[in-house]
Protein backbone atom coordinates (compact mmCIF):
# COMPACT_ATOMS: atom_id res chain seq x y z
CA UNK A 1 0.00 0.00 0.00
CA UNK A 2 2.44 2.60 0.89
CA UNK A 3 4.39 1.92 -2.76
CA UNK A 4 0.78 2.06 -4.82
CA UNK A 5 0.64 4.98 -2.56
CA UNK A 6 3.92 7.12 -3.40
CA UNK A 7 3.93 5.66 -7.11
CA UNK A 8 -0.20 5.87 -8.10
CA UNK A 9 -1.52 7.90 -4.93
CA UNK A 10 -4.31 7.05 -3.20
CA UNK A 11 -7.19 5.34 -6.12
CA UNK A 12 -5.92 2.45 -6.13
CA UNK A 13 -5.73 1.32 -2.81
CA UNK A 14 -8.97 3.37 -1.15
CA UNK A 15 -8.65 5.84 1.60
CA UNK A 16 -9.79 2.68 4.29
CA UNK A 17 -6.55 0.67 3.68
CA UNK A 18 -4.16 3.81 3.39
CA UNK A 19 -2.22 5.30 5.85
CA UNK A 20 -0.76 8.61 4.24
CA UNK A 21 -0.91 12.10 5.64
CA UNK A 22 -2.82 13.25 2.51
CA UNK A 23 -5.87 10.66 3.25
CA UNK A 24 -6.21 10.95 6.80
CA UNK A 25 -6.00 15.14 6.46
CA UNK A 26 -9.05 14.14 3.73
CA UNK A 27 -7.35 16.22 0.98
CA UNK A 28 -6.87 15.23 -2.62
CA UNK A 29 -5.29 11.94 -3.33
CA UNK A 30 -2.25 12.72 -5.60
CA UNK A 31 1.49 10.88 -5.69
CA UNK A 32 3.73 12.73 -3.43
CA UNK A 33 6.68 11.66 -5.60
CA UNK A 34 6.51 12.36 -9.37
CA UNK A 35 8.61 12.90 -12.50
CA UNK A 36 9.04 16.52 -11.13
CA UNK A 37 10.41 15.43 -7.32
CA UNK A 38 14.64 16.47 -7.54
CA UNK A 39 15.04 15.18 -3.98
CA UNK A 40 13.75 13.51 -0.78
CA UNK A 41 14.87 13.96 2.77
CA UNK A 42 14.44 11.58 5.85
CA UNK A 43 15.46 13.13 8.72
CA UNK A 44 16.50 12.08 12.25
CA UNK A 45 17.05 14.18 15.50
CA UNK A 46 19.59 12.64 18.18
CA UNK A 47 20.37 14.36 21.63
CA UNK A 48 23.09 13.42 23.67
CA UNK A 49 22.82 14.84 27.09
CA UNK A 50 26.14 13.74 28.21
CA UNK A 51 28.16 14.84 25.70
CA UNK A 52 25.49 18.11 25.48
CA UNK A 53 25.17 17.37 21.99
CA UNK A 54 22.66 17.76 19.42
CA UNK A 55 23.09 15.69 16.08
CA UNK A 56 20.41 16.01 12.87
CA UNK A 57 20.92 13.25 10.58
CA UNK A 58 19.13 13.63 7.26
CA UNK A 59 19.69 10.73 4.63
CA UNK A 60 18.77 12.21 1.58
CA UNK A 61 17.61 10.63 -1.82
CA UNK A 62 19.00 12.38 -5.09
CA UNK A 63 16.74 11.70 -8.33
CA UNK A 64 18.98 12.19 -11.35
CA UNK A 65 17.15 12.72 -14.99
CA UNK A 66 18.14 9.56 -15.69
CA UNK A 67 15.55 8.03 -13.37
CA UNK A 68 19.09 6.86 -11.25
CA UNK A 69 18.67 7.58 -7.30
CA UNK A 70 21.47 8.22 -5.35
CA UNK A 71 21.60 8.72 -1.55
CA UNK A 72 23.74 11.16 0.62
CA UNK A 73 23.65 11.06 4.39
CA UNK A 74 24.50 14.53 5.79
CA UNK A 75 25.05 15.21 9.86
CA UNK A 76 24.20 18.57 11.55
CA UNK A 77 25.45 19.06 14.93
CA UNK A 78 25.50 21.42 17.64
CA UNK A 79 26.32 22.36 21.01
CA UNK A 80 24.20 22.95 24.23
CA UNK A 81 26.45 26.05 24.45
CA UNK A 82 28.43 28.38 22.19
CA UNK A 83 31.51 28.07 24.66
CA UNK A 84 32.15 24.85 25.37
CA UNK A 85 34.40 24.34 28.38
CA UNK A 86 35.66 26.81 30.88
CA UNK A 87 39.13 27.26 29.77
CA UNK A 88 37.77 27.80 25.98
CA UNK A 89 35.52 30.06 27.18
CA UNK A 90 38.07 32.33 28.85
CA UNK A 91 40.56 32.29 25.47
CA UNK A 92 37.63 33.10 23.41
CA UNK A 93 36.33 36.10 25.84
CA UNK A 94 39.53 37.50 25.58
CA UNK A 95 39.80 36.76 21.66
CA UNK A 96 36.29 38.70 21.29
CA UNK A 97 37.24 41.40 23.45
CA UNK A 98 40.70 42.29 22.00
CA UNK A 99 38.91 42.30 18.14
CA UNK A 100 36.63 44.28 19.89
CA UNK A 101 38.66 46.99 20.60
CA UNK A 102 40.38 46.60 17.20
CA UNK A 103 37.12 47.33 15.53
CA UNK A 104 36.26 50.73 17.87
CA UNK A 105 39.79 51.54 17.32
CA UNK A 106 38.99 51.77 13.58
CA UNK A 107 35.79 53.54 14.16
CA UNK A 108 37.44 56.40 15.50
CA UNK A 109 40.33 56.48 13.81
CA UNK A 110 37.83 56.62 10.70
CA UNK A 111 35.43 58.65 12.09
CA UNK A 112 38.28 61.75 13.07
CA UNK A 113 39.61 61.72 9.28
CA UNK A 114 36.41 62.11 8.31
CA UNK A 115 36.13 65.03 10.71
CA UNK A 116 39.15 66.40 9.62
CA UNK A 117 38.46 66.72 5.97
CA UNK A 118 34.84 68.49 7.24
CA UNK A 119 36.86 70.73 8.97
CA UNK A 120 39.57 71.56 6.31
CA UNK A 121 37.72 71.26 3.12
CA UNK A 122 33.47 70.96 4.14
CA UNK A 123 31.18 68.44 3.74
CA UNK A 124 30.74 68.34 0.24
CA UNK A 125 34.60 67.57 -0.67
CA UNK A 126 34.19 64.26 0.87
CA UNK A 127 33.95 62.37 -2.11
CA UNK A 128 36.83 63.98 -3.59
CA UNK A 129 39.14 63.97 -0.02
CA UNK A 130 37.94 60.97 1.91
CA UNK A 131 36.53 58.41 -0.68
CA UNK A 132 39.18 55.93 -1.61
CA UNK A 133 39.19 52.57 -2.52
CA UNK A 134 40.86 51.20 1.00
CA UNK A 135 38.96 54.05 3.51
CA UNK A 136 36.26 52.09 1.44
CA UNK A 137 37.79 48.45 2.21
CA UNK A 138 38.09 50.09 5.92
CA UNK A 139 34.47 50.78 6.37
CA UNK A 140 33.54 47.41 4.30
CA UNK A 141 35.60 45.69 7.66
CA UNK A 142 33.88 47.84 9.99
CA UNK A 143 30.28 47.19 8.40
CA UNK A 144 31.07 42.93 7.60
CA UNK A 145 31.40 42.79 11.78
CA UNK A 146 28.68 44.11 12.29
CA UNK A 147 26.51 40.61 10.86
CA UNK A 148 28.92 39.08 12.21
CA UNK A 149 27.72 39.80 15.91
CA UNK A 150 24.20 39.66 15.18
CA UNK A 151 24.49 36.13 13.35
CA UNK A 152 26.36 35.07 16.40
CA UNK A 153 23.86 36.31 18.95
CA UNK A 154 20.92 35.05 16.69
CA UNK A 155 22.19 31.71 16.86
CA UNK A 156 23.04 31.77 20.47
CA UNK A 157 19.40 32.67 21.12
CA UNK A 158 18.24 29.27 18.99
CA UNK A 159 20.27 27.15 20.65
CA UNK A 160 18.38 28.34 24.05
CA UNK A 161 14.91 27.70 22.18
CA UNK A 162 16.19 24.02 21.44
CA UNK A 163 17.13 23.36 24.71
CA UNK A 164 14.09 24.97 26.60
CA UNK A 165 12.09 22.73 24.33
CA UNK A 166 13.47 19.83 24.72
CA UNK A 167 13.39 20.32 28.22
CA UNK A 168 10.05 20.65 28.39
CA UNK A 169 9.08 17.94 26.28
CA UNK A 170 11.19 15.50 28.19
CA UNK A 171 9.38 17.07 31.41
CA UNK A 172 6.75 16.68 30.46
CA UNK A 173 6.84 13.10 28.54
CA UNK A 174 5.84 14.85 24.95
CA UNK A 175 8.60 13.19 23.00
CA UNK A 176 6.34 11.51 21.36
CA UNK A 177 3.64 14.06 20.64
CA UNK A 178 3.65 15.36 16.90
CA UNK A 179 2.89 18.77 17.78
CA UNK A 180 6.00 19.04 19.57
CA UNK A 181 8.24 17.38 17.57
CA UNK A 182 7.25 19.25 14.60
CA UNK A 183 7.89 22.93 16.48
CA UNK A 184 11.66 20.56 17.81
CA UNK A 185 11.95 20.29 14.54
CA UNK A 186 11.61 23.59 13.08
CA UNK A 187 13.59 25.05 15.60
CA UNK A 188 16.33 23.10 14.74
CA UNK A 189 16.25 23.99 11.40
CA UNK A 190 16.80 27.30 12.52
CA UNK A 191 19.99 26.69 14.75
CA UNK A 192 21.06 24.79 11.57
CA UNK A 193 20.04 28.12 9.31
CA UNK A 194 22.19 30.52 11.74
CA UNK A 195 25.16 28.28 11.98
CA UNK A 196 24.95 27.65 8.11
CA UNK A 197 24.84 31.70 8.12
CA UNK A 198 27.49 31.71 11.04
CA UNK A 199 29.85 29.67 8.99
CA UNK A 200 29.63 31.14 5.63
CA UNK A 201 30.28 35.28 7.19
CA UNK A 202 32.98 33.75 9.28
CA UNK A 203 34.40 32.18 6.52
CA UNK A 204 33.98 35.71 3.81
CA UNK A 205 35.35 38.34 7.14
CA UNK A 206 39.28 37.10 7.01
CA UNK A 207 38.75 37.99 3.01
CA UNK A 208 37.73 41.17 4.07
CA UNK A 209 40.87 41.14 6.68
CA UNK A 210 42.94 40.30 4.19
CA UNK A 211 42.22 43.25 2.13
CA UNK A 212 42.99 45.70 5.19
CA UNK A 213 46.58 43.61 4.85
CA UNK A 214 47.10 44.58 1.38
CA UNK A 215 46.51 48.03 2.29
CA UNK A 216 49.71 47.76 4.24
CA UNK A 217 51.22 46.05 1.94
CA UNK A 218 50.63 48.96 -0.57
CA UNK A 219 52.83 51.11 1.11
CA UNK A 220 56.05 48.73 0.41
CA UNK A 221 57.09 48.26 -3.15
CA UNK A 222 58.46 44.34 -2.69
CA UNK A 223 54.92 43.30 -0.60
CA UNK A 224 52.98 45.65 -2.90
CA UNK A 225 54.20 43.78 -6.13
CA UNK A 226 51.69 41.24 -6.24
CA UNK A 227 48.42 43.81 -6.04
CA UNK A 228 50.21 46.46 -8.73
CA UNK A 229 50.60 42.89 -10.52
CA UNK A 230 46.78 42.59 -10.62
CA UNK A 231 46.53 46.40 -11.11
CA UNK A 232 48.52 46.63 -14.26
CA UNK A 233 47.24 43.49 -16.04
CA UNK A 234 43.49 43.54 -14.90
CA UNK A 235 42.24 44.61 -18.33
CA UNK A 236 43.90 42.44 -20.21
CA UNK A 237 42.08 39.52 -17.89
CA UNK A 238 38.96 40.77 -17.65
CA UNK A 239 38.68 41.11 -21.81
CA UNK A 240 40.92 37.51 -21.50
CA UNK A 241 38.59 35.83 -18.80
CA UNK A 242 35.48 36.68 -21.25
CA UNK A 243 36.67 34.81 -23.78
CA UNK A 244 37.60 32.01 -21.45
CA UNK A 245 33.85 31.88 -19.99
CA UNK A 246 32.53 31.16 -23.37
CA UNK A 247 34.75 28.12 -23.44
CA UNK A 248 34.10 27.29 -20.49
CA UNK A 249 30.11 27.15 -20.07
CA UNK A 250 30.01 26.19 -23.81
CA UNK A 251 32.47 22.78 -22.05
CA UNK A 252 29.97 22.57 -18.89
CA UNK A 253 26.36 22.16 -21.04
CA UNK A 254 27.99 19.99 -23.35
CA UNK A 255 29.02 18.27 -20.34
CA UNK A 256 25.72 18.03 -18.84
CA UNK A 257 24.72 16.90 -22.48
CA UNK A 258 27.05 14.17 -22.64
CA UNK A 259 27.54 12.81 -19.27
CA UNK A 260 24.17 13.59 -17.36
CA UNK A 261 22.63 10.42 -17.90
CA UNK A 262 25.71 8.49 -16.30
CA UNK A 263 27.43 10.48 -13.89
CA UNK A 264 25.83 12.72 -11.11
CA UNK A 265 28.21 15.26 -10.99
CA UNK A 266 27.16 16.19 -14.51
CA UNK A 267 23.41 16.09 -13.46
CA UNK A 268 23.12 19.78 -13.79
CA UNK A 269 24.46 22.67 -15.25
CA UNK A 270 25.70 24.05 -11.40
CA UNK A 271 27.29 20.49 -10.87
CA UNK A 272 29.01 20.32 -14.39
CA UNK A 273 30.52 24.26 -13.92
CA UNK A 274 32.03 22.49 -11.04
CA UNK A 275 33.42 19.85 -12.38
CA UNK A 276 34.66 22.02 -15.42
CA UNK A 277 36.55 23.98 -13.12
CA UNK A 278 38.06 20.79 -11.47
CA UNK A 279 38.99 19.43 -14.74
CA UNK A 280 40.11 22.94 -15.57
CA UNK A 281 42.96 22.72 -12.30
CA UNK A 282 43.70 18.95 -13.57
CA UNK A 283 41.39 16.86 -11.35
CA UNK A 284 39.45 14.31 -13.82
CA UNK A 285 38.60 10.77 -14.15
CA UNK A 286 38.58 9.62 -17.12
CA UNK A 287 37.14 5.91 -16.11
CA UNK A 288 33.83 8.01 -15.13
CA UNK A 289 34.18 9.55 -18.38
CA UNK A 290 34.30 6.43 -20.72
CA UNK A 291 31.30 5.70 -19.25
CA UNK A 292 29.50 7.60 -21.54
CA UNK A 293 31.44 5.79 -24.64
CA UNK A 294 35.22 6.17 -25.30
CA UNK A 295 35.07 8.30 -29.10
CA UNK A 296 32.31 10.81 -27.60
CA UNK A 297 34.30 11.34 -24.41
CA UNK A 298 37.57 11.12 -25.85
CA UNK A 299 36.99 13.82 -28.42
CA UNK A 300 35.71 15.76 -25.15
CA UNK A 301 38.53 14.92 -23.07
CA UNK A 302 41.39 15.95 -25.78
CA UNK A 303 39.92 19.38 -26.65
CA UNK A 304 38.53 19.98 -23.62
CA UNK A 305 42.39 19.69 -22.11
CA UNK A 306 44.09 21.14 -25.47
CA UNK A 307 41.87 24.21 -25.67
CA UNK A 308 41.58 25.32 -21.87
CA UNK A 309 44.19 23.50 -19.76
CA UNK A 310 47.17 23.74 -22.74
CA UNK A 311 46.35 27.30 -24.58
CA UNK A 312 43.92 29.25 -22.25
CA UNK A 313 45.56 28.46 -18.72
CA UNK A 314 48.97 29.49 -20.70
CA UNK A 315 48.09 32.64 -22.02
CA UNK A 316 46.59 33.69 -18.44
CA UNK A 317 49.74 32.62 -16.74
CA UNK A 318 51.23 34.60 -19.50
CA UNK A 319 49.67 37.62 -19.11
CA UNK A 320 49.99 37.95 -15.91
CA UNK A 321 54.20 37.23 -15.76
CA UNK A 322 53.99 39.85 -18.56
CA UNK A 323 52.49 42.18 -15.51
CA UNK A 324 54.83 40.59 -12.93
CA UNK A 325 57.78 41.40 -15.52
CA UNK A 326 56.66 45.17 -15.95
CA UNK A 327 56.47 46.26 -11.99
CA UNK A 328 59.43 44.49 -11.11
CA UNK A 329 61.19 46.28 -13.45
CA UNK A 330 59.18 49.79 -12.46
CA UNK A 331 60.30 49.17 -8.89
CA UNK A 332 63.98 48.33 -9.19
CA UNK A 333 66.27 45.87 -7.55
CA UNK A 334 67.21 48.82 -4.97
CA UNK A 335 63.70 48.89 -3.77
CA UNK A 336 63.34 49.14 0.30
CA UNK A 337 62.91 45.72 1.69
CA UNK A 338 60.25 45.44 4.58
CA UNK A 339 63.21 44.79 6.98
CA UNK A 340 64.87 48.62 6.04
CA UNK A 341 61.78 49.91 6.23
CA UNK A 342 60.56 49.54 8.98
CA UNK A 343 63.49 50.07 10.78
CA UNK A 344 63.60 52.93 8.94
CA UNK A 345 59.61 54.22 10.31
CA UNK A 346 61.68 52.96 14.02
CA UNK A 347 63.94 55.26 14.28
CA UNK A 348 61.97 58.45 12.53
CA UNK A 349 59.00 57.30 15.18
CA UNK A 350 61.63 57.74 17.84
CA UNK A 351 63.06 60.70 16.81
CA UNK A 352 59.82 62.77 16.28
CA UNK A 353 58.87 61.29 19.94
CA UNK A 354 62.09 63.10 21.15
CA UNK A 355 61.53 66.34 18.90
CA UNK A 356 64.82 65.46 16.35
CA UNK A 357 62.40 65.54 13.91
CA UNK A 358 60.03 67.12 12.16
CA UNK A 359 57.32 64.55 10.86
CA UNK A 360 56.23 64.66 7.33
CA UNK A 361 52.26 65.65 8.11
CA UNK A 362 53.60 68.32 9.41
CA UNK A 363 56.13 69.76 6.80
CA UNK A 364 53.32 69.19 4.32
CA UNK A 365 51.11 71.33 6.12
CA UNK A 366 53.03 74.02 6.83
CA UNK A 367 54.30 73.94 2.76
CA UNK A 368 50.43 73.94 2.65
CA UNK A 369 49.31 76.98 4.83
CA UNK A 370 51.92 78.88 3.03
CA UNK A 371 50.28 78.05 -0.10
CA UNK A 372 46.58 79.21 1.20
CA UNK A 373 48.12 82.67 2.52
CA UNK A 374 49.52 83.13 -0.73
CA UNK A 375 46.34 82.52 -2.81
CA UNK A 376 44.72 84.74 0.40
CA UNK A 377 47.04 87.60 -0.91
CA UNK A 378 47.31 87.48 -4.81
CA UNK A 379 43.67 86.02 -5.59
CA UNK A 380 41.19 87.76 -2.95
CA UNK A 381 38.81 88.73 -5.86
CA UNK A 382 38.60 85.52 -7.10
CA UNK A 383 37.64 83.98 -3.81
CA UNK A 384 35.83 87.27 -2.70
CA UNK A 385 36.88 85.98 0.84
CA UNK A 386 35.37 82.82 0.98
CA UNK A 387 38.11 80.43 2.50
CA UNK A 388 36.38 77.32 1.76
CA UNK A 389 36.87 73.70 0.49
CA UNK A 390 37.55 75.45 -3.31
CA UNK A 391 40.90 77.41 -1.50
CA UNK A 392 42.55 74.71 0.25
CA UNK A 393 41.67 72.24 -2.09
CA UNK A 394 43.92 74.29 -4.68
CA UNK A 395 46.56 74.78 -2.19
CA UNK A 396 46.85 71.00 -2.02
CA UNK A 397 46.96 70.61 -5.53
CA UNK A 398 49.53 73.60 -5.47
CA UNK A 399 51.77 72.16 -2.70
CA UNK A 400 51.98 68.72 -4.53
CA UNK A 401 51.86 70.02 -8.15
CA UNK A 402 54.76 73.16 -8.06
CA UNK A 403 57.31 72.94 -10.30
CA UNK A 404 59.48 75.51 -8.94
CA UNK A 405 62.71 74.81 -7.41
CA UNK A 406 63.46 74.41 -3.44
CA UNK A 407 66.25 74.82 -1.49
CA UNK A 408 67.59 74.08 1.98
CA UNK A 409 66.89 78.20 2.93
CA UNK A 410 63.16 77.72 1.36
CA UNK A 411 62.38 75.20 3.56
CA UNK A 412 64.02 76.70 6.61
CA UNK A 413 61.63 79.63 5.45
CA UNK A 414 58.20 77.58 6.01
CA UNK A 415 59.10 75.20 8.62
CA UNK A 416 61.92 76.97 11.00
CA UNK A 417 61.95 74.48 13.56
CA UNK A 418 63.41 71.79 11.55
CA UNK A 419 67.15 70.67 11.36
CA UNK A 420 69.92 71.18 9.02
CA UNK A 421 70.41 67.70 8.82
CA UNK A 422 66.59 66.49 8.22
CA UNK A 423 66.36 69.17 5.50
CA UNK A 424 69.29 67.61 3.89
CA UNK A 425 68.12 64.50 4.10
CA UNK A 426 64.70 65.70 3.03
CA UNK A 427 65.98 67.24 -0.18
CA UNK A 428 68.05 64.36 -0.90
CA UNK A 429 65.29 62.18 -0.77
CA UNK A 430 63.19 64.22 -2.88
CA UNK A 431 65.90 64.13 -6.11
CA UNK A 432 66.21 60.36 -6.22
CA UNK A 433 62.44 59.69 -5.68
CA UNK A 434 62.70 62.74 -8.88
CA UNK A 435 64.73 60.75 -10.74
CA UNK A 436 63.36 57.83 -9.91
CA UNK A 437 60.19 58.22 -10.87
CA UNK A 438 61.96 60.56 -14.50
CA UNK A 439 64.59 59.27 -15.19
CA UNK A 440 66.88 60.83 -17.65
CA UNK A 441 66.65 59.59 -21.60
CA UNK A 442 68.96 56.85 -22.18
CA UNK A 443 70.71 56.61 -25.49
CA UNK A 444 68.31 54.63 -27.42
CA UNK A 445 65.46 56.67 -26.19
CA UNK A 446 67.63 60.49 -27.19
CA UNK A 447 68.06 58.36 -31.08
CA UNK A 448 63.86 57.54 -31.19
CA UNK A 449 63.65 61.55 -30.63
CA UNK A 450 65.93 62.26 -33.14
CA UNK A 451 64.99 60.09 -35.74
CA UNK A 452 60.91 61.57 -34.80
CA UNK A 453 62.96 65.27 -35.50
CA UNK A 454 64.57 63.88 -38.90
CA UNK A 455 61.43 63.00 -39.61
CA UNK A 456 59.94 65.85 -39.60
CA UNK A 457 62.59 67.23 -42.01
CA UNK A 458 61.80 64.37 -44.43
CA UNK A 459 58.16 65.89 -44.66
CA UNK A 460 58.87 69.14 -45.23
CA UNK A 461 61.65 68.41 -47.59
CA UNK A 462 58.97 65.65 -49.52
CA UNK A 463 56.32 68.85 -49.64
CA UNK A 464 59.31 71.21 -51.28
CA UNK A 465 60.03 68.39 -53.83
CA UNK A 466 56.42 67.68 -54.38
CA UNK A 467 55.61 71.78 -55.11
CA UNK A 468 58.69 71.76 -57.48
CA UNK A 469 57.40 68.48 -59.19
CA UNK A 470 54.07 70.63 -59.80
CA UNK A 471 55.84 73.26 -60.95
CA UNK A 472 57.61 71.31 -63.99
CA UNK A 473 54.24 69.19 -65.11
CA UNK A 474 52.70 72.64 -65.05
CA UNK A 475 54.96 74.60 -67.02
CA UNK A 476 53.07 76.06 -70.05
CA UNK A 477 53.93 79.80 -69.28
CA UNK A 478 56.72 81.43 -70.92
CA UNK A 479 58.06 82.28 -66.99
CA UNK A 480 57.68 78.58 -66.13
CA UNK A 481 60.07 77.78 -69.25
CA UNK A 482 62.26 79.69 -68.22
CA UNK A 483 62.45 78.86 -64.86
CA UNK A 484 62.48 75.12 -65.73
CA UNK A 485 66.35 74.51 -65.15
CA UNK A 486 66.51 76.24 -61.72
CA UNK A 487 63.31 74.42 -60.70
CA UNK A 488 65.11 71.05 -61.61
CA UNK A 489 68.19 71.37 -60.25
CA UNK A 490 66.04 72.15 -56.79
CA UNK A 491 64.40 69.34 -57.31
CA UNK A 492 67.18 67.37 -57.38
CA UNK A 493 69.03 68.63 -55.22
CA UNK A 494 65.86 68.35 -52.41
CA UNK A 495 66.35 64.81 -53.69
CA UNK A 496 69.59 64.10 -52.83
CA UNK A 497 68.85 65.47 -49.13
CA UNK A 498 66.15 63.41 -48.57
CA UNK A 499 68.30 60.34 -50.15
CA UNK A 500 71.20 60.94 -47.64
CA UNK A 501 68.88 61.65 -44.65
CA UNK A 502 66.98 58.31 -45.39
CA UNK A 503 69.96 56.72 -45.82
CA UNK A 504 72.11 58.01 -42.40
CA UNK A 505 68.77 58.08 -39.98
CA UNK A 506 66.54 55.05 -41.10
CA UNK A 507 67.27 52.51 -43.39
CA UNK A 508 69.82 50.21 -44.18
CA UNK A 509 72.74 49.80 -47.28
CA UNK A 510 70.32 47.88 -49.08
CA UNK A 511 67.06 49.06 -47.98
CA UNK A 512 68.61 52.37 -48.73
CA UNK A 513 69.88 51.34 -52.44
CA UNK A 514 66.13 49.98 -53.59
CA UNK A 515 64.44 52.90 -52.02
CA UNK A 516 66.52 55.36 -54.03
CA UNK A 517 65.86 53.49 -56.90
CA UNK A 518 62.33 53.58 -56.37
CA UNK A 519 62.34 57.33 -55.45
CA UNK A 520 63.90 58.57 -58.94
CA UNK A 521 61.93 56.32 -60.99
CA UNK A 522 58.78 57.81 -59.68
CA UNK A 523 60.10 60.81 -60.08
CA UNK A 524 61.12 60.12 -63.68
CA UNK A 525 57.99 59.26 -64.80
CA UNK A 526 56.26 62.47 -63.16
CA UNK A 527 58.64 64.35 -64.97
CA UNK A 528 57.85 62.81 -68.13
Amino acid sequence: QKMLDMETGCQGTGAQGCLCNTCVEGANAFPWIDERTQKVSLRVLVFNPNMGMYALTSTVFFFARSGHVWKDIVVQSFRMTNYGSTSTTWVLIVAMVIWCCILIHMIRKETQEILEVVRRFGVKSIYDQYIGFWNVVDWISIAGSIPVVTVWIAFDLSVSDVNQQMMSMIQSDLLSDETALNHLYSLVDTVNWWARSQRYLLSTYPVIVMLRLFKSFHEQPRLALVTRTMVWCGTDIVHFGLVLLVIFMTYAISGVCLFGQHLYYYANIERAMHTTFRMFLGDSDWHDLSLAGHVPAGIYYWTFNILLVMIALNVLLAIILDGYTHIKAKIGDDAETLVSQSLEIYNRWIQVRRKQLIAIEGVLQAFQDKEVERLKTEQFDKYNGRWDAEILEEAQRGVLLREDLINVDDVFLVVPEMGKKQARDLMKGGLQLYEKEYPPMTAEEKGVEDVHRDVGTIKSLVAEIRRDLQLRRGGASAAANASEGLSTRFLRHNVRKLAALVEDELLEEDQFQACQKLVMRHLGGLGR
